[in-house]
């Protein structure tokens, strides 16, 4: 496992097709990970990796990584899935086509690991998620207009690119 860690981790990523298969290995590895082991040692390493990626701007290992594991573990990971979601959606407006294919991959995976109830309680979060890449806060109204409007928000992109897919509509209306 370290040495696995290592390699994702290395500075210098020099084959990545052979890349991918060392990252499928850590994450098949840890899926069969026991529960008795997840709110532990399991719940440290995925903390680690997530850190440690985000860290090394590769948020495709983290997306792959997490897909992967939501998907076959054998884990309850009802509790820590928002976490995973969260960190998933901060990349859902990123400008690589590939990424947010991983997004939308890693959001399917998580959302058909829980119930519908722990589902329901992802839509907040959500929609926050998209109103944080999507508008900012500019200030209270005009005070020569006597300030009509208590909030006033300008949009800081045109458009959220994870809805430029129709997999990423069809994953965001499944789950609300």
């Amino acid at each position: 496992m370290h040495l696995l860690e290592a390699e994702l981790g290395a500075d210098v990523i020099d084959d990545p097709k052979r890349i991918q298969h060392v990252l499928m290995a850590y994450a098949e590895l840890m899926s069969f990970i026991p529960q008795l082991d997840f709110k532990g040692f399991l719940s440290e390493q995925l903390l680690k990796f997530q850190q440690e990626m985000r860290s090394m701007d590769r948020p495709g290992f983290y997306i792959d990584f997490i897909a992967h594991f939501c998907k076959y573990t054998h884990c309850d990971i009802e509790g820590e899935a928002i976490e995973y979601l969260e960190n998933v959606l901060m990349y859902m407006n990123h400008p690589d086509a590939a990424i947010i294919e991983k997004v939308i991959g890693a959001m399917d995976a998580i959302f058909k690991k829980v119930s519908k109830e722990t589902q329901f309680s992802f839509v907040p979060r959500i929609r926050e998620s998209i109103e944080q890449i999507c508008i900012k806060f500019v200030g209270k109204g005009s005070s020569l207009l006597e300030e009509p409007l208590e909030f006033r928000y300008q949009k800081k992109v045109e458009h959220l690119a994870l809805l430029g897919y129709a997999s990423g509509v069809k994953c965001l209306v499944e789950v609300s």
